[in-house]
């Protein structure tokens, strides 16, 4: 995983003069906006005897994939492709067939969480060069915003990064989890 301090790092080395740490700071958090989603999982629900529906723990919707431990000893996971999320809520068709007390591991695609201390870790699913292609462009952008007079340099500098950052946009991409198919909806 990438931390931050290496993503800060790159940034300064891309723009003229002293940096603000603040403002680096927010430049990639900004960033981590723009670029969308990443995968999460949780591991907090474990199956119940005779239940068929989940409260789903706080901050965890859109899943797209549902995995049950095929034991206790968590070595191996089913998928599992008979559920619905309803309000908050998972849904299965009948109570799950495993062993009482075997882990549920979902996944579902959520904002990156802030970072703010350098050894904050940037998630792998996020190319490097994405992530600093599009913080180099936040940064110059949040400066020329906050500056009185710009100038014709200023500006072509500015549109240069978005040129820059928008290419590097369309050549990586968040490797990002999609919906597995759900069989027997209710």
């Amino acid at each position: 995983m990438v931390k931050l301090r290496e993503v800060i790092r790159y940034v300064e080395t891309r723009i003229p003069g002293l940096a603000d740490r603040t403002k680096l700071v927010e430049a990639v958090n900004a960033a981590l906006m723009e670029v969308g989603r990443v995968t999460k999982t949780d591991e907090t629900l474990v199956v119940e005897p005779n239940k068929a529906v989940y409260t789903l723990p706080s901050g965890v919707s859109n899943i797209v994939r549902v995995q049950i431990a095929a034991d206790k000893s968590e070595r191996e996971y089913m998928t599992h492709y008979h559920w619905q999320e309803v309000g908050g809520e998972l849904h299965f068709p009948g109570s799950i067939y495993t062993g009482p007390g075997n882990k549920i591991r979902l996944y579902y695609n959520a904002d990156h969480d802030y970072v703010e201390n350098d050894n904050d870790e940037i998630s792998n699913q996020i190319p490097l060069a994405l992530i600093c292609g599009v913080s180099v462009y936040r940064y110059a952008l949040t400066n020329f915003e906050s500056r009185q007079n710009q100038g014709v340099k200023d500006k072509d500098i500015l549109s240069m990064l978005m040129a820059e950052a928008q290419a590097v946009k369309l050549h990586y991409r968040v490797n990002r989890m999609q919906r597995d198919p759900i069989l027997g909806r209710n």
